[in-house]
Parts: structure tokens; sequence; C-alpha cells
């Protein structure tokens, strides 16, 4: 028994780290391309939700390898 409680709290610590690490990421996005344009946003974390966070964040990384200056939900999809 006190190896499945173990088991669990691992679990629970993993869940929370991964929680901390999205928002961390979703606060840098929102901050560097949504500011102001939270209908994107939103839009965005539908995007997120189906395709995962690493997806989008090596979408906007090829973005910005590709010199493009400004970053949107539209350009995102097309990567996505």
């Amino acid at each position: 028994m006190l190896a499945n409680i173990s088991k669990k709290a691992l679990k629970r610590l993993q869940i929370a780290l991964l929680l901390l690490k999205s928002a961390t990421e979703l606060k840098k996005i929102y901050t560097n391309y949504y500011i102001g344009n939270k209908k994107d946003f939103i839009e965005l974390l539908g995007i997120i939700a189906e395709n995962g966070l690493d997806r989008l964040a090596g979408a906007i990384d090829k973005l910005k390898s590709i010199g493009f200056s400004s970053i949107n939900t539209d350009k995102i999809k097309l990567l996505v």
C-alpha cells in the first residue's frame, strides 16, 4: 500500500511540474506574440489542446527561423 501512495505522489508531482512548465511557456507566448489580441490567443489554446504545446513551440521556432517578424495564429495553423 505504501508503494501505491508513493507512485501516486510521484505522478501528481510530475503532473504539477508539467502544468507549471506549460503555464510558464503559455505566459511567454502570450507576452511575446498576443498582448492585446486575446481572441486569437484563445483560438491558439484550442490548437494547443489538439496538437500539444511542444508542437506549437516547434511551429513558432520554425516561423522565427524563417524570419517572420510577426507571429500569429494563422501562420501557426499552417505548420501544426
